[in-house]
């Protein structure tokens, strides 16, 4: 890098070399009451949250091929079992959340 060149600039950038994460989420399954002005205060659920995230994230690497796109980021365990009790997860892993997401 160039000693002129400013640096935060090259970090949160989409251009070759730099590191292109995101992330496009952040406690979803809380949503209806950490952003209630945008979600509403019903939650969403888990097929409306995986459409959106597929719809996002198909956009984003048409633009940005090389981008790494990972997530989702949970608040807690139940995010990942049963997103906070809407499905009917089981102990010895069938119907979590987290299947339900890789599948899509």
């Amino acid at each position: 890098m160039d000693a002129g060149q400013n640096s935060s600039a090259r970090i949160f950038s989409c251009q070759p070399g730099a590191a292109n994460l995101y992330q496009p989420d952040n406690e979803p399954e809380l949503w209806n009451s950490t952003h209630e002005e945008i979600q509403g205060s019903t939650r969403i659920t888990s097929d409306a949250y995986i459409t959106k995230t597929v719809t996002l994230t198909e956009a984003l690497k048409d633009q940005f091929p090389s981008m790494v796109i990972f997530g989702p980021a949970h608040y807690g365990f139940l995010g990942l079992y049963n997103w906070q009790g809407e499905l009917t997860a089981t102990p010895t892993g069938s119907n979590w959340f987290t299947d339900k997401y890789l599948e899509q």
